[in-house]
């Protein structure tokens, strides 16, 4: 059975990707690679309800804030698949957040062979959303995939102040559930982001500079994010 994953406090600060390589090179030169998967692809499969009930919680600024998603992931430079795929469920109360996670039998390369709209993928929050409603209450209808976003990240730990931080750039949805929504640009979004795990919510004194750079704290979902430039994309 999947169990909740320790509480996290999370600060993210996002740019513009055109400064991307600037920002990676700081990290490069300040931090230290965060063990044996630094750099990596990541795919993520997002549900939603039929009412979009998530991503309007996330839109809303709502206290709190639900995710279902199912990751897998890529090697760089080519994305080929690595590993299985995995169930998360990631619940936000403020700047507190919780997740649970469960591996499951599918390898990344079955998962991108399956159809947005198709059986299987439906059947997979059922895996544990029965602790889903326990946390949350009872969605208002079924949890169905509605759309792939795909990212670069690279993992980093800062020497001084022990924080993990993460860059993910190339932000693009890859794919979209095609009876929730219209066929995407293949193209990045425009915007990066970097994230800051750890006990406190500001960069490490040793990159404070990097505000200066470009990037400005702000809750930033990739979720919430790729829904509206979908939206904008679509007209």
């Amino acid at each position: 059975m999947p169990g909740f994953a320790a509480d996290e406090h999370e600060a993210k600060f996002a740019f513009d990707e055109r400064i991307s390589s600037r920002v990676l090179g700081t990290l490069r030169a300040r931090c230290q690679p965060d063990g044996k998967y630094a750099v990596g692809q990541v795919r993520s499969i997002y549900y939603d309800t039929h009412r979009w009930q998530a991503v309007h919680e996330k839109l809303n600024s709502d206290f709190l804030k639900t995710k279902v998603r199912l990751r897998h992931y890529g090697a760089l430079p080519g994305g080929e698949p690595v590993g299985n795929a995995f169930l998360e469920a990631k619940f936000k109360l403020g700047s507190c957040r919780r997740k649970l996670r469960v591996e499951t039998d599918w390898t990344a390369k079955s998962v991108r062979e399956l159809d947005l709209g198709g059986p299987e993928l439906m059947r997979v929050p059922e895996l544990f959303l029965q602790e889903v409603c326990d946390y949350h209450g009872e969605p208002p209808g079924p949890l169905l995939p509605v759309f792939e976003v795909t990212y670069h990240r690279f993992r980093f730990v800062e020497p001084r102040s022990g924080a993990r931080l993460s860059i993910d750039t190339q932000i693009r949805v890859s794919r979209v559930n095609h009876s929730r929504l219209p066929t995407p640009r293949k193209l990045p979004i425009g915007r990066a982001v970097l994230e800051v795990k750890g006990e406190h919510q500001a960069l490490p004194q040793s990159l404070a500079d990097l505000n200066q750079l470009g990037c400005k704290r702000e809750a930033f979902s990739k979720f919430g994010v790729c829904y509206n430039w979908l939206r904008y994309a679509s007209h």
